[in-house]
């Protein structure tokens, strides 16, 4: 591969990267009420604006890309709340529901399960458990922050086809800034 050729297939990566937010939150991540809010779990406010939220997601590394890029193949939230502090209170509670231990990996080519601690190879899809922060503007989300909770080996967590569901990309990294900000929210 000469130079031309990889940079034109670094640039499809990246476009191919920023359709996490318009694709996997609109479509996969979760449902509003009917009027565009959400009902957080921690407190049962009704809310609108920042979504805070535990996920679990299908999900590889690809490393050949600089920045590593994080491609989602099926996300899916399990709650979501009004702010940071809602979440943190839940956050446990939830991982425990799912019997997943909270072990927070890197972003290294192999990292270990959170369930038996065998190796996880993050170049192939595993499944992954993170919180997020996400900014959603005219049902379209943008993701501001994610934490990575805990990913599972393909012994603990084999992974089943995902024929018929598109998949989205995302560019994931360390250096995304954590945000609190308030959300509007009804009294």
């Amino acid at each position: 591969m000469d130079v031309a050729e990889g940079a034109d297939s670094r640039s499809r990566c990246q476009q191919l990267v920023g359709h996490l937010g318009r694709l996997a939150v609109a479509e996969d991540i979760m449902e509003s009420t009917d009027d565009d809010g959400y009902e957080c779990y921690t407190c049962d406010r009704m809310f609108s604006g920042r979504v805070f939220q535990v996920c679990r997601e299908w999900d590889r590394v690809h490393f050949e890309c600089d920045p590593p890029e994080v491609e989602i193949s099926v996300a899916t939230a399990l709650e979501c709340y009004c702010s940071q502090a809602c979440m943190d209170e839940r956050c446990a509670v939830v991982m425990a529901n799912e019997g997943v231990p909270i072990r927070r990996p890197g972003i290294g080519p192999i990292e270990p399960c959170a369930k038996c601690g065998g190796p996880v190879d993050m170049a192939e899809y595993h499944k992954t458990y993170l919180a997020t922060c996400t900014d959603m503007v005219n049902g379209i989300g943008h993701t501001v922050d994610v934490d990575y909770l805990a990913v599972l080996c393909a012994k603990c967590a084999p992974h089943r086809t995902t024929a018929g569901r598109a998949g989205s990309e995302a560019n994931l990294t360390a250096d995304s800034p954590a945000v609190d900000a308030t959300n509007k929210v009804d009294a």
